[in-house]
């Protein structure tokens, strides 16, 4: 199966995906954010019994992360709070995505500011490198937070759900951040031939 022919009950797949995606962004909407993360995290409190494959690969990835300083006890402890919290910021995602650039302020701050402003009136790029886990939908509009004129790009994996992927990208792209495919296009940072 291509992602271009997709089987039939791939693509109705996707599409009850993206129905699930609606109706989560309309309930997230209807409730105060801190709510709305606490709900994401009880979710995911839920449904960690049933991920036993995503559970072995976070205790095993934990396992090696701190290898001799924690005991499996507490590895699971950080599993499960790890699985809860990622969860709560995949909720959270219906609810800031649909959030006002004047009301991004008031969920997001930027600290040192002036650090960017500096750099930037310099007329050169910044680099920066921002949180892996989080509410990524967050992340790609951070440019409301920056000075005027600032222009934004990050790399992203596409979702699985083709159709799916295509929304989220508009959305993100819609603040003005522009996103390029992990992988592609990467030779342009190297530095030239003789440099």
């Amino acid at each position: 199966m291509s992602v271009r022919n997709p089987s039939k009950a791939k693509y109705l797949q996707w599409r009850i995906e993206c129905i699930g995606h609606t109706l989560i962004e309309c309930i997230a909407g209807l409730l105060p954010g801190p709510w709305v993360f606490r709900v994401g995290e009880c979710l995911g409190a839920l449904i960690w019994p049933f991920m036993g494959k995503r559970r072995r690969i976070v205790i095993r990835n934990l396992r090696i992360a701190f290898a001799g300083e924690m005991d499996i006890a507490e590895i699971h402890r950080m599993a499960k709070a790890s699985f809860c919290r990622t969860a709560a910021n995949m909720i959270s995602v219906a609810y800031t995505a649909r959030l006002s650039p004047k009301q991004l302020k008031d969920v997001l701050q930027v600290e040192n500011l002036e650090l960017l402003e500096q750099a930037l009136a310099k007329g050169h790029g910044v680099v920066l490198l921002l949180a892996h886990m989080g509410n990524w939908e967050l992340l790609s509009r951070i440019i409301h937070l920056f000075p005027p004129g600032s222009r934004t790009g990050a790399f992203y994996r596409p979702l699985n759900n083709v159709l799916l992927d295509r929304r989220v990208l508009a959305r993100r792209e819609a603040d003005g951040t522009r996103f390029r495919l992990l992988g592609v296009g990467l030779s342009n940072l190297a530095p030239a031939q003789g440099a």
